[in-house]
């Protein structure tokens, strides 16, 4: 089952895997969203990243090539790092992901 159709099982809607008038409604008061187009550019990155709905953990299992093939700019010059994180999803998620958005990066000592 897609996430949407659960989602929408949990606003109490019928669950058709679509975002129609009544689940983009419905989502904007769950989500305390106002704003008609921040909702659509949100939901149309959030269907582009999940492919449509289907995928919700990304992969982070990633060797050395592959880290410095999707995230050079955050190895390329620290092969010591490149080397402790290959292969340890998590601490590359925290590496990554931290001071995006609404994450603090924290210092690189108290990182796993």
């Amino acid at each position: 089952m897609n996430y949407l159709v659960g989602y929408q099982k949990q606003l109490g809607l019928a669950p058709d895997g679509i975002i129609g008038r009544k689940t983009a409604k419905a989502m904007m008061a769950d989500l305390n969203v106002n704003d008609r187009v921040l909702f659509a550019l949100v939901m149309g990155q959030a269907m582009h990243e999940s492919g449509q709905w289907k995928n919700f953990r990304e992969n982070l299992n990633y060797g050395q090539v592959g880290l410095l093939s999707a995230f050079r700019p955050y190895y390329e010059n620290r092969p010591l790092l490149l080397q402790e994180h290959a292969r340890k999803p998590e601490k590359i998620a925290n590496y990554v992901y931290a001071g995006r958005c609404c994450y603090r990066r924290t210092p690189v000592s108290q990182r796993k």
